[in-house]
């Protein structure tokens, strides 16, 4: 995954991913070693890349959604490049394929993070609710502190019939 993603940073920024290695200060053979092992630098590295291209380290090990959506944008981009240079007509058969299943998976990726977004805002409003909830109920505790419990029932009472009224 981390190479996929070095790759679209590479591609987004218009450079080669050799050419990023060295301006972050690494050899161009330990980005062939990324892409022949599958691995992962270590947090130095990682630190180095990611104020590099300007994002963090969950980004870089494909964490967060957002990293999961360049790579699938990045690896459409790709697809749609091959296809056009195709020459054989099972390789566009196949091309063609891997188009539809990535755009697939980028729209189901976007409505994926619009639920996300609208989770997050209604998870936002409740905790608001429950913070006024909170500030309501130590009001009441102060107004109440001292107070007997017939005192309290009759300002509650009250309280009812002056919302009773407003309604």
């Amino acid at each position: 995954m981390f190479f996929d993603i070095f790759s679209a940073l590479c591609a987004e920024r218009g450079i080669t991913k050799n050419k990023a290695a060295i301006e972050i200060g690494l050899s161009n053979s330990t980005v062939t070693k990324w892409k022949k092992t599958n691995a992962t630098p270590d947090s130095a590295t990682l630190a180095k890349i990611g104020k590099y291209f300007g994002v963090s380290t969950d980004f870089l090990l494909g964490i967060t959604p957002d990293s999961y959506l360049m790579v699938t944008r990045y690896q459409l981009a790709e697809a749609k490049k091959n296809y056009a240079k195709a020459a054989d007509e099972k390789a566009r058969d196949e091309l063609a394929y891997a188009i539809d299943v990535l755009t697939e998976s980028l729209d189901d990726q976007l409505l994926a993070m619009q639920l996300m977004g609208a989770q997050k805002a209604h998870e936002s409003e409740n905790t608001e609710l429950l913070q006024n909830l909170r500030d309501e109920e130590r009001a009441l505790l102060a107004v109440t502190k001292g107070m007997t419990a017939e005192q309290i029932k009759k300002m509650t009472e009250f309280a009812s019939l002056m919302k009773g009224s407003s309604n």
